[in-house]
């Protein structure tokens, strides 16, 4: 292919750009689908097209998309050329961006590569890091220059998200150096191997059995984890908080295996354990400790039925003289809702009585206190009780959420005594205040009240006030869109309002919602409105259909799932051994992928977009088949599993859908099964779909 048309119009942009001292803004959609069209489908265009007959911002579009081009075919000396006169374009945002794209493409001199890291690339700029590293370790590795590819790759290592890509990179530059026989730098690799994977160390100290512990967990080679973790326990080389880090999580791997039964029966070996640390349990940070664990042993020997130990348990907390007051009206909290189990609603109310009878309490602990009392009433039938309870504590409450709770619950109390009016009045106030918020949208089924499709369904605006991120995102540069965003919302002073739809626009969904959440509420509500798409973004929109159509779900309700485990993040790993977006673990997508022959190798599949979200709907399907499409029950099961559910139904089912919600004993679930309805009504009306239902809803067989 003749080339020389490039060169000529190469030079014109240049001249154009050394004139002019804006940035530019890159081309309109319409003119970038066509040219990315005619680059893929005519092999003569470039050598054809006319770059003086175009605008400053579609030469320079035209030039970056050639160059990438001519890198993806192999035309390696076209592609250099283009990035090297893009490099030197000061009014072109990508200018930086082209000039490292050009290390790898330009058979630069070995002085030249030296110059241009010590000069230009001197300094880059943190969202452009990690591509300056790969570009520069393939012109390092080129020009044999093996000392640079070496530190260059040590910097790398940080930049990658997953533990695995960081080792493998490591142990790579590993072999590297002991090939190429790089003695000063070997050491140096060595050392940051231990880092990275401290399963590595050679001769591990007891400061290091912890870390080797959980890098051995990490890879959920749990039988070598706990040997670390018996060591570290006991170890009298560590400081006594250490240890018992140790030990807890040496129990927390039983629960990553899901052996509950187990977990609880080591949390008990802590406690009784610590207990015996007099000395220890003099320092405060310690005793806090102990006092933390004593409450997570009863829970732990409660959710396994171990209701008798669990009690007992929490008898020690309350008779222990030295117990904080905050702990002792926790455990009484527990003996009560331990009562409410055994349907003994007397007994719960004394405890919570008792609980709540302390003069210093915590917000979280008061509310439990407050609320599980009311409820008590509630489920007793004593309407009047429960309403005046609730009423008192909305009033000392700051949390507006658990605000709104209460008052839901009241006017519930209110409708079943006959006062509609009244009640409908309170429902009312409550869907104005937080029409998608869980009890704004519980309001409206009380009521039957429609909810609108929103007014702003998505962002229709593609341009930013930073004409880097503009155009990194219109050419599909994702990731650097992201590190974007991640650099400036640092540096930024700019109206919230403003910056929200750029996490949107870079692709970086779980920023977006994140960002939201820390904001006030009053901020929040404000602004909601508006923003909508980034607080609810609907990513992979492709992948999203292909999938709800074979598997028949609707893609509001992957929506709501996906973005309630993981917030959109594909790279997630939750505490429990979850994976990506629908948060599955191991265990449950090996099987499914068998009997549904999906491909599947191990854990890391399941950051695959596409393997996570198929495997993740097949789960929702069967178990939406299993429980006759009935909302609680599968989204319920999703999160908690099957066989708690089952028993759930069996001692607290009630035929109101809301009390059956609150009788939920597992608080994450609870609150699971609240924020899954809220997300898959919101998504319905970003989708364009009405939102009028009642309760009848939670009865009807959906999604078969």
């Amino acid at each position: 292919m003749n080339l020389s048309w490039m060169s000529v119009g190469l030079f014109i942009v240049l001249l154009i750009s050394s004139c002019s001292s804006s940035l530019t803004k890159p081309p309109p959609s319409d003119f970038r689908k066509e040219q990315d069209h005619n680059i893929k489908t005519k092999p003569s265009f470039l050598g054809d097209v006319d770059l003086n007959r175009l605008e400053e911002n579609e030469r320079q579009y035209l030039v970056l998309r050639a160059a990438e081009h001519f890198e993806e075919t192999g035309k390696i000396k076209a592609a250099c050329d283009r990035y090297k006169y893009l490099g030197k374009d000061k009014i072109f945002p990508l200018r930086k961006y082209a000039l490292i794209r050009s290390l790898k493409t330009c058979n630069y001199l070995s002085i030249r590569a030296i110059m241009l890291w010590k000069s230009d690339l001197k300094e880059v700029e943190p969202y452009f890091e990690k591509e300056f590293l790969e570009n520069s370790m393939a012109l390092a590795l080129k020009k044999k220059l093996y000392d640079y590819y070496v530190d260059f790759s040590l910097r790398l290592t940080d930049k990658f998200e997953l533990h695995k890509e960081r080792e493998d990179h490591i142990r790579d530059l590993l072999k590297f150096s002991k090939k190429n026989n790089l003695k000063e730098k070997l050491s140096i690799v060595r050392k940051k191997l231990e880092e990275v994977s401290p399963r590595f160390i050679r001769k591990p100290t007891p400061n290091d059995y912890i870390s080797i512990a959980k890098d051995y967990s990490r890879l959920r080679y749990f039988n070598k984890a706990r040997a670390y973790y018996r060591k570290a326990m006991a170890s009298k080389k560590l400081e006594p908080l250490d240890r018992i880090d140790a030990f807890k999580r040496y129990a927390m791997t039983y629960k990553l295996q899901r052996q509950k039964k187990k977990y609880s029966w080591k949390m008990e070996g802590l406690s009784k354990w610590l207990g015996k640390k007099k000395e220890w349990l003099k320092n405060s940070k310690i005793r806090d400790e102990y006092e933390e664990i004593r409450i997570l042993t009863a829970r732990a020997q409660w959710t396994v039925n171990f209701r008798s130990r669990a009690e007992k348990t929490l008898e020690r907390i309350i008779a222990d003289q030295t117990t904080s007051a905050n702990t002792w009206s926790h455990a009484y909290w527990l003996l009560g809702k331990i009562e409410m189990e055994k349907k003994d609603l007397k007994a719960a109310k004394e405890f919570f009585s008792t609980g709540l009878s302390q003069d210093v309490l915590s917000d979280d602990i008061l509310e439990k206190l407050s609320w599980s009392l009311g409820w008590s009433y509630y489920l007793e039938g004593k309407l009047n009780k429960a309403k005046d309870t609730f009423f008192v504590s909305e009033k000392r409450s700051q949390d507006s959420t658990y605000k709104r709770k209460l008052r839901f619950w009241h006017a519930k109390i209110l409708k079943s005594m006959g006062q509609s009016g009244e009640a409908k009045s309170i429902f009312k106030s409550i869907v104005k205040e937080d029409p998608y918020g869980y009890y704004g949208i519980a309001s409206a089924m009380e009521e039957r009240i429609p909810l609108q499709v929103p007014k702003v369904l998505s962002y229709e605006n593609n341009n930013s006030p930073y004409p880097t991120l503009d155009w990194l995102v219109a050419t599909q540069k994702y990731e650097l869109a992201e590190e974007f965003i991640k650099f400036k919302e640092k540096t930024i002073k700019d109206d919230i309002e403003d910056f929200l739809p750029l996490y949107h626009l870079a692709g970086w969904y779980e920023g977006g919602i994140f960002k939201f959440f820390r904001l006030e509420e009053e901020e929040q509500e404000e602004i909601l409105n508006e923003h909508l798409p980034a607080v609810f973004p609907a990513p992979h929109k492709p992948i999203v259909e292909e999938v709800s159509k074979k598997v028949s779900l609707p893609k509001e309700l992957i929506y709501a799932i996906a973005r309630q485990e993981s917030a959109f993040n594909e790279k997630v790993r939750s505490w429990a051994d979850a994976f990506g977006l629908l948060q599955l673990t191991p265990e449950k997508a090996k099987s499914l992928a068998r009997k549904h022959k999906v491909k599947y190798r191990d854990y890391n599949d399941l950051y695959d977009v596409e393997t996570n979200l198929t495997l993740g709907s097949i789960l929702l399907k069967d178990l939406a088949q299993k429980y006759n499409g009935e909302f609680i029950s599968f989204v319920a099961s999703y999160n908690a599993g099957t066989r708690p559910l089952q028993t759930w139904k069996k001692t607290r089912f009630r035929k109101d859908p809301f009390e059956f919600i609150e009788m939920i004993p597992y608080e994450e679930t609870r609150n699971y099964i609240k924020l899954v309805l809220r997300n898959y009504s919101t998504y319905r009306r970003l989708l364009g779909k009405s939102w009028q239902e009642d309760k009848n809803f939670f009865k009807r067989s959906l999604f078969l």
